[in-house]
């Protein structure tokens, strides 16, 4: 019996021993892991920063661009060549010359730079790009405020005071301090100050329009003034609303 346990035991430690290759595996060695590790590792491409910088500028989309005192309409069919992403439309009056020589910048500086001196702009929207003179467009602000004037209050207080007189070695004289206040208040139109802010930005030819009952304004006047005029009335909000807190 006990004979019989022991070879049972036998059987079993044998037959573990070749279960990897009864399953028709192979085992293999820690060291070969680590070296197919290795290989696998060196095998990952690794991006010269060169080419990172390639693909930076690739994705940013800067452009060249050089003339010599050519037609700026012949310069921009030229250019749109560079742009198929967009449809490129060139109004009728765009004329004038260039010279430029220009390397690795952006659409917006490209186009600044070539129409801004000739007074053209540019405006572009979903994949259209349009160059023409200047033209005036309207924009709807929203500007709420509770109180139609403010307050506001100043005091001043002064003091006075007197002195003495010594004669003969003796001591005399006498002295008097008085106190005073003097407070004053203002009023101060706060619509009246966003309409004259607002208005001394605006060009000769355009036009403003504002409902205090619904706190809505509409502003017609050219693209470059409307930016200053935006940034303008977000300032004037936020101060607006300081004063309202406090």
């Amino acid at each position: 019996m006990r004979k019989t346990f022991i070879l049972s035991i036998a059987i079993l430690f044998l037959a573990g021993c070749k279960v990897p290759e009864l399953l028709g595996l192979k085992e293999m060695p820690i060291t070969q892991v680590a070296l197919q590790k290795e290989k696998a590792l060196s095998k990952m491409e690794v991006m010269p920063v060169t080419q990172v910088v390639e693909k930076m500028e690739e994705r940013e989309k800067l452009y060249s661009l050089s003339a010599n005192d050519m037609e700026l309409r012949k310069i921009l069919f030229m250019f749109a060549e560079e742009l198929p992403e967009y449809n490129v439309v060139i109004d009728p009056d765009v004329s004038g010359r260039v010279t430029v020589d220009l390397k690795k910048l952006s659409l917006d500086n490209v186009l600044t730079i070539l129409l801004e001196p000739l007074g053209l702009e540019y405006v572009l929207e979903d994949d259209i790009l349009r160059i023409s003179k200047p033209r005036m467009v309207t924009r709807i602000f929203e500007f709420v405020y509770s109180t139609t004037n403010r307050i506001a209050a100043t005091s001043l207080v002064a003091m006075t005071g007197g002195g003495g007189e010594i004669s003969g070695g003796e001591g005399s004289g006498n002295s008097s301090t008085s106190f005073g206040s003097v407070s004053t208040e203002e009023e101060i139109d706060v619509w009246g100050e966003f309409e004259s802010g607002i208005g001394s930005l605006l060009s000769e030819e355009g036009k403003l329009s504002i409902s205090k009952r619904i706190g809505r304004i509409s502003v017609t006047d050219y693209r470059s003034n409307m930016k200053e005029i935006a940034s303008f009335i977000d300032t004037f909000k936020v101060s607006s609303q300081l004063i309202t807190s406090s």
